[in-house]
């Protein structure tokens, strides 16, 4: 990751750390589990909206000054692209 982002990151993730951590349990179940396909399917809805949730509240986490701060660092060809790359680093 680049040190740039990492205040960033780090406020977004402190805001957010227990919707982070529900995120990746389920993730970590919805691979390791051996369900139904009827369960499965239930398990990746869940998968999805908390993905969704919790990636949402990372983006209220931070001021709309400190989403075009975010915007101003990214760099083409760089590992973060674009404020959802940025928001998806934050989940791990």
């Amino acid at each position: 990751m680049n040190d740039k982002f990492e205040p960033y990151r780090q406020k977004a993730k402190e805001a957010c750390k227990d919707d982070i951590k529900k995120f990746l349990a389920i993730n970590k179940s919805f691979f390791l589990s051996r369900l139904g396909k009827k369960e499965m399917d239930l398990l990746k809805k869940d998968y999805e909206f908390t993905r969704t949730v919790t990636i949402s509240k990372l983006m209220k986490s931070l001021s709309i000054k400190e989403h075009f701060e975010i915007r101003d660092l990214i760099v083409d060809g760089g590992e973060i692209r674009s404020l959802p790359d940025f928001f998806k680093s934050c989940l791990h």
